[in-house]
């Protein structure tokens, strides 16, 4: 009678032949003295790489980054070691044949030796904690990141291992699978390494540079180091061991002894490049990722996958950064690894819609001429180097975005800003923006010429085109909104073509003022007490709102302060009128707030909605409780910052200073234009809306580059965000995809906290010392001078006495340098001896 077959009973025989094998081969680990020396190999090597060569120390964050980026070569050399001896021992032991006579399936002999071997160098792989233990003393690290830069380490490891085994069993002598095994492991490293590198140069096409990249384990264990877990680097590393074990399992054959298996071992390797090549190109294209770091730094947005999902047309993005010059600066080094990161995640959730592309520029060389061709801007690098860290975006028609230089403050909201060069290149042709102004934005003669900071600003993201107020007599086809800018002196025709560019709902922002600042700079003295203000003209009426004539705002709470010292003397006062007002007075669409922590407006209006009003009326700007009228008769000559504050009364109802209206309106112009009042309206001239799209500011002097920018070398810097609110208003009025999720998300720097508190803490310390010299220096100064003005003194000793003194002083003086010297050196020691006592205690550990 034939016993009856059990489906499970199979694969109980390959577990208990699998268990046994494991088992034979770590008790072969476990006596081998070499087993020690390679794992002591590996834990030494890769501290000493990440402490030194990647300057754990000096990039002062508190990850493990630099272990992890040094473990595919480091791998790439120790698994090989260990796995030399799975097959080739055998073979030279004579115990070959007793082991393939065993009533074990090959596959499970495989897998018990290579499964041995990987506990083993898991067991490697935990000899690195100490840098862990010694980032958590220094700092904060990111335990998600080390996470996922362990599991890659230990997938790659797998790799490395199924690599040396198939080496070993194609061997008979242990050095010669080493040497075959390192081999074919650093040539897949190195495939990875050509980009980060820049070693393919423009030998290569990039094509091909990109195709290895995606191949190479270095690339793989990037992203694990990154605190990401990538379905594609989760799966090279496993597809390369699968694969690698297979061909060892046919390697250890029936025929791997003839002349057979030896014909075939070179067609085994061949295949098993192929089949990875195959498997690995394959698994590049797959974009899930987990993301496991504890701010969530690489998790995208849901905006930005809304502008990903939009792009039409592949967008191509060029990194250009100094990375030799930038190694200096770990600030720099940082932020530039944050791009990079956040640019790979971009480009695989773009579904291939974006090119990523990086230039490694070199000093002196070619390519930062490159760099300033396109629009970078360097900074100044360690040795005056220029060290350019810049990004460009561009599409298919070479319609272009630039980011001229990602400073490390730029890093908190990065994603916000390459979105949004992303979000402006997807839309059909920039959106074109009608500016009819009074005042010299697109070209200012006070500046030779050259348009407003706000100008600039915005015609990076938007097709300005400029209107003659003179000659506004129609609102060209094409625009997508329109900027109505201190409409002062407007003729008629003026007011009825705004009219009908409302009544066809054409956005529109209105910057009304009663006082404009900018006009009464520029006026003549003969024209000194002209009035300076402009409103609603006949819109008023027809809207029910307009803006108080004669009165501007002040506010105690947000008033910027003003020097009216003299003679060098400082006398601080806060000026009413001129207002930096924080985001909390901000309102209306969240959007309109991303980015703007103050906004800076100089006598503003106050904002009157007409009891009558039937129209939708949304604040967005509004001064604080204590903010009242001044008439506009005490700023517009000789103003009086004290007794503005003491005349000041605060009003009881909010001073509303930009306002938003929507709804149904009826024209200001009814019977058509005002040179045809009798006549019937031209056909196709609007009477009324239901679709009023008008944002009211009152106030013209925020878009003045006095007060929001200061002068520097290079033209300006913005010092409050009036720029990115306007910019705000026209993304929303002009329904772009809102963005302002993203401007609300923060990436937590990991400093070594510790080192920042002894470095000031020794600063603190010097400072002391020094202040403390410094006054004994100034009170022998001062008997210097006393000496020498005293009208009673004896001229038969005072000449001796000044020269004691003047030589009491330079001892002094001399000795004071030597000691704020020895101070230095003292606190510099104390640093430098609390990082080689972390050095020493990772390598002792």
């Amino acid at each position: 009678m034939t016993a009856r077959f059990h489906p499970l009973r199979p694969l109980g025989r390959w577990l208990s032949g699998f268990a046994a094998v494991g088992l034979r081969e770590l008790t072969a680990y476990a006596a081998s003295p070499a087993t020690a020396v390679v794992l002591l190999a590996h834990a030494v090597g890769s501290l000493a790489l990440a402490l030194e060569v990647g300057d754990w120390l000096a990039r002062g964050s508190a990850d493990l980054a630099p272990l992890f980026s040094a473990q595919p070569w480091v791998l790439a050399a120790i698994c090989p070691a260990l796995a030399m001896r799975l097959w080739a021992d055998e073979r030279r032991s004579g115990t070959w044949e007793l082991l393939r006579s065993l009533p074990v399936p090959a596959t499970a002999l495989v897998a018990g030796k290579l499964a041995a071997a990987w506990l083993v160098l898991t067991f490697g792989l935990a000899l690195t904690a100490p840098l862990w233990f010694a980032a958590a003393w220094l700092g904060d690290p990111d335990p998600g990141m080390a996470l996922a830069g362990y599991l890659g380490a230990w997938l790659l490891a797998g790799a490395y291992l199924a690599i040396g085994g198939f080496a070993s069993a194609l061997a008979r002598s242990p050095v010669v699978a080493f040497v075959l095994g390192a081999a074919m492991s650093l040539a897949l490293t190195a495939a990875g390494a050509l980009r980060a590198l820049g070693l393919a140069g423009a030998a290569l096409p990039a094509d091909l540079v990109d195709a290895a990249a995606d191949l190479g384990l270095a690339a793989a264990e990037n992203s694990f180091a990154s605190g990401v877990v990538e379905l594609r680097s989760v799966l090279l590393p496993l597809l390369l061991v699968a694969v690698f074990a297979y061909l060892t399992r046919l390697a250890i054959g029936p025929n791997a002894q003839g002349a057979a298996g030896r014909v075939a071992a070179p067609f085994a390797g061949i295949a098993a490049v192929t089949l990875a090549v195959a498997l690995g190109l394959g698994a590049a294209g797959l974009t899930q990722r987990l993301d496991l770091t504890e701010d969530g730094r690489h998790a995208l947005a849901p905006e930005t996958r809304e502008v990903l999902a939009s792009l039409d047309e592949p967008l191509r993005l060029t990194l250009t950064y100094s990375e030799s010059v930038g190694r200096g600066v770990p600030v720099v080094a940082r932020t530039a690894r944050r791009v990079r990161e956040l640019l790979d995640a971009y480009r695989a959730a773009s579904g291939g819609r974006l090119v990523v592309r990086e230039v490694l520029a070199e000093p002196f060389d070619a390519s930062e001429d490159a760099a300033v061709a396109d629009g970078l801007v360097p900074a100044a690098g360690p040795g005056g180097q220029a060290l350019f860290l810049g990004l460009v975006a561009a599409n298919s028609v070479d319609d272009v975005r630039v980011m001229p230089l990602i400073t490390p403050d730029l890093a908190g909201h990065l994603d916000y800003a390459v979105t949004r060069r992303l979000r402006d290149l997807a839309w059909p042709g920039r959106p074109r923006i009608g500016v009819v102004s009074t005042l010299p934005l697109a070209s200012d003669p006070e500046a030779g010429g050259a348009p407003w900071a706000i100008w600039q600003v915005l015609s990076a993201s938007y097709d300005l085109v400029p209107l003659d107020p003179a000659r506004f007599d129609r609102v060209p086809p094409g625009l997508d909104a329109l900027m109505v800018v201190h409409p002062d002196g407007f003729a008629d025709a003026a007011w009825a073509t705004l009219d009908q560019a409302l009544m066809a709902g054409l956005p529109v922002l209105l910057f009304a003022d009663p006082f404009s600042e900018a006009t009464a700079l520029r006026r003549p003295p003969e024209r000194l007490f002209a009035p300076a203000a402009s409103g609603l003209g006949p819109l008023a009426a027809s809207l029910g709102v307009d803006i108080t004539a004669r009165q501007v705002v002040g506010d105690p709470e947000a008033a910027v302060e003003v020097d009216l010292g003299q003679g060098g003397r400082r006398d601080p006062v806060r000026y009413l009128p001129w207002l930096d007002l924080g985001a909390d007075v901000l309102s209306g669409p969240a959007r309109l707030a991303a980015g703007v922590d103050t906004l800076s407006l100089a006598t503003a209006g106050l904002i009157e909605l007409a009891p009558e009003a039937t129209l939708t009326a949304t604040p967005l700007v509004t001064a604080g409780p204590q903010a009242g009228p001044i008439a506009v008769q005490r700023v517009a000559v000789a103003p009086d910052p004290r007794a503005l504050l003491a005349d000041h009364a605060a009003q009881d109802t909010p001073a509303v200073l930009a306002l938003h209206l929507s709804g149904a309106a009826v024209s200001a112009f009814p019977d058509g234009p005002p040179a045809g009042a009798d006549a019937e309206p031209p056909d196709g001239w609007r009477t009324e809306t239901d679709a009023l799209d008008l944002t009211v500011i009152a106030d013209s002097d925020l878009l003045d580059d006095r007060f929001w920018t200061v002068p520097t070398e290079d033209g300006w810097t913005p010092v409050t965000d009036n720029a990115r609110w306007i910019a705000n208003l026209l993304d929303d009025r002009l329904g772009l995809i809102d963005l302002s999720g993203l401007y609300a998300r923060s990436i937590d720097e990991r400093p070594f906290t510790r080192l920042e508190h002894l470095r000031r803490a020794a600063e603190a310390e010097y400072r002391d010392r020094e202040d403390a010299l410094l006054a004994d220096l100034a009170a022998a100064e001062d008997e210097l001078r006393r000496l020498s003005a005293d009208p009673e003194a004896d001229p038969a000793t005072l000449t001796d006495r000044l020269g004691e003194t003047r030589a009491e002083l330079r001892r002094r003086l001399v000795d004071t340098r030597q000691e704020l010297r020895a101070v230095r050196l003292a606190l510099n020691r104390d640093i430098d001896r609390a990082e080689q006592t972390v050095v020493l205690a990772v390598l002792a550990a």
